[in-house]
């Protein structure tokens, strides 16, 4: 016989569980997007009827939707301004790469700097705060160097560079499926690095669904802080 205390907490249990809806998300190609998917993950093994629709963009138009109320939480590449947006800090560092062809005379160094692509044809990302920061990092060789080129997203400008077409600056977790045999890429020196943060907006009103999903980010992150 179940006592009335265990008859409310099976019932809680059978309320979790019957959690459903579809959550939209946004995210970039970036190394924090692993840990994003593990979370997913596990949340989905608790409520198997939750689904996930993933918009892949830079911080720029994954905050634009979520502004427009179409995209419920975004993983975003810093430097992004969060005031209007509840955010978790994620501590994985987004380290800058320059990507170049299996055959390029760079690849014989261990590191990239500024000098080395004083002249090279570049691709850089088209999101505006990370354009700036390559040119600050670029410095005077940025003015002799030739942007003919800004992508969105990574695949893209890899495939570029694959065709000999120059040299894209992106973060090392974009790039988790190259071909080494064709492409591939070296740190830059000084380093460039970012973080990233989940946010949501400040006061918005979200489905059962999106609500346990941020508690169940704020917990997993929470517990990971723990084990360090």
């Amino acid at each position: 016989m179940i006592s009335i205390k265990g008859q409310y907490w099976q019932e809680l249990q059978e309320q979790d569980e019957l959690i459903e809806g579809t959550i939209t998300l946004g995210c970039g190609e970036t190394a924090a997007v692993e840990a994003l998917m593990e979370m997913l993950r596990t949340f989905h093994q608790k409520h198997p009827m939750v689904k996930f629709d993933i918009f892949t963009a830079n911080a720029d138009l994954v905050t634009e939707q979520m502004d427009k109320g179409l995209v419920d939480i975004g993983l975003l590449m810093e430097p992004v301004d969060v005031k209007q947006y509840e955010f978790i800090r994620l501590g994985i560092r987004e380290k800058w790469v320059a990507v170049m062809r299996a055959d390029d005379p760079l690849t014989e160094k261990e590191t990239v700097t500024a000098k080395d692509l004083t002249g090279k044809k570049l691709i850089l990302p088209r999101r505006m705060n990370l354009r700036s920061e390559a040119a600050s990092w670029l410095g005077e060789s940025f003015e002799d160097s030739s942007v003919y080129c800004t992508c969105n997203l990574s695949t893209n400008s890899t495939i570029m560079v694959e065709k000999g077409m120059g040299y894209s600056l992106v973060v090392e977790g974009s790039l988790p499926f190259l071909d080494f045999t064709k492409i591939t890429y070296r740190p830059l020196s000084p380093e460039i690095s970012f973080t990233s943060v989940l946010a949501w907006k400040r006061q918005q009103p979200f489905s059962p669904a999106a609500s346990k999903l941020i508690e169940h980010f704020k917990t997993s992150l929470d517990k990971k802080k723990q084990t360090r």
